[in-house]
């Protein structure tokens, strides 16, 4: 019997592709990081690829590069 779709590598809904969905074609699902969200995607039955903004290392432009709630901080002496 067809099932929704699940990143297994197995073809769960029985329409010939496996892990496929939503708009983009692939299966997807939320996925977050310190500095906010985005969605990874099943890949051969695994979940990769979270394109949510990564923390970065801190530097002196007036912005949370690290994503840590503060802004150039230990970098005062430099700015």
């Amino acid at each position: 019997m067809p099932e929704p779709e699940e990143c297994n590598g197995i073809d769960d809904d029985c329409d010939g592709e496996t892990d496929e969905g939503g708009s983009s074609g692939q299966l997807r699902r939320s996925c977050e990081t310190d500095c906010g969200s985005g969605y990874e995607y099943c890949y051969d039955g695994q979940w990769e690829d979270c394109d949510a903004p990564q923390p970065e290392t801190e530097i002196c432009d007036g912005l949370d590069n690290d994503c840590d709630g503060s802004t150039d901080e230990a970098l005062a002496r430099e700015c």
